[in-house]
């Protein structure tokens, strides 16, 4: 596996790796340390449109608990553009990867297609997953709207790619809340950037596996039997906050928490008010004292 140590997209500096799986090569990034050889790795996976950028401001406050690892999801950031795939296989390739990433079992933190990817994961290899957290995501099929918007917005991107001004006209209200659009337009600013810079089929292929054929799994959570956190701004327009709470009720024993005033990436929105539930979590499930030294 090829092996360089850099700074990609704002994201605090990390050791940065390659796995090859079904869906081509994936990189990822490594972050702190375990404290005991047994401890599970914190896995973060982020969402469609955005790259791991998103995840700045929590892989410093993780890697003070554990090992950190931040995947660039397929066709983002440094991964190749996936072959057409489903929630099911992205899943299991995962599940594959993970011994040559060197992870036995992860804490698996998810935000949206991340999230997705999370519960799929624990449901179909629940031997690879000691503790999930799931950030403005959904268990449910899109709705038919959301079908029939993403199908419109796949045929454009298909026919002139993802323009600055489709993305943040039409994108980027989903992502943020109307408070963060005024007060923060610098987050529009880097969603657009990112967003355009995707390669047009990963974004298509994505959007395919994600928004429009994923399957519905809410019924079966009640076979997810790990420690579970639940994590919604109040203003998703993403994934609405009835999704959250649905999906909280369906995972024996979940936690729900929400953040006040955040959009669909309430990590960027709020990260303050992310940090404090994902640490307090993370940090039970590795039996660690959030506030000792790394």
């Amino acid at each position: 596996m090829p092996v360089s140590s850099i700074a990609t997209s704002g994201v605090v500096t990390g050791l940065q790796r390659d796995v090859q799986t079904p869906m081509g090569r994936w990189g990822y990034a490594i972050h702190g340390a375990r404290r005991r050889p047994d401890d599970p790795d914190i896995l973060l996976a982020h969402g469609l449109f955005i790259d791991s950028a998103m995840w700045r401001a929590q892989i410093e406050p993780l890697a003070r608990l554990g090992r950190v690892v931040v995947l660039d999801m397929p066709g983002h950031g440094r991964s190749e553009v996936p072959p057409p795939f489903d929630l099911p296989q992205h899943a299991d390739a995962l599940a594959g990867a993970m011994p040559a990433m060197d992870i036995r079992r992860a804490v698996c933190i998810g935000w949206s297609w991340g999230g997705s990817l999370a519960l799929h994961l624990a449901l179909r290899h629940p031997d690879r997953v000691s503790a999930l957290a799931v950030l403005d995501t959904t268990a449910e099929a899109p709705t038919r709207y959301r079908k029939v918007k993403y199908r419109l917005l796949v045929e454009i991107v298909r026919r002139f790619g993802l323009t600055p001004w489709l993305a943040r006209t039409q994108i980027a209200p989903t992502m943020f809340s109307p408070r963060s659009r005024r007060e923060r337009p610098e987050l529009v600013d880097e969603f657009v950037r990112s967003a355009t810079a995707l390669p047009r089929e990963a974004l298509i292929r994505g959007a395919l596996a994600v928004a429009i054929d994923a399957p519905d799994i809410l019924d079966r959570l009640g076979a997810v039997e790990i420690p579970s956190l639940v994590v919604c701004g109040t203003e998703d327009r993403g994934y609405p906050p009835e999704a959250s709470e649905r999906m909280a009720r369906g995972i024996p024993g979940a936690q729900l928490r929400w953040i006040e005033g955040a959009g669909h990436l309430s990590p960027m929105e709020r990260p303050d008010d992310v940090n404090r539930a994902l640490v307090s979590f993370v940090s039970a499930q590795l039996n660690v004292n959030a506030s000792g030294p790394a």
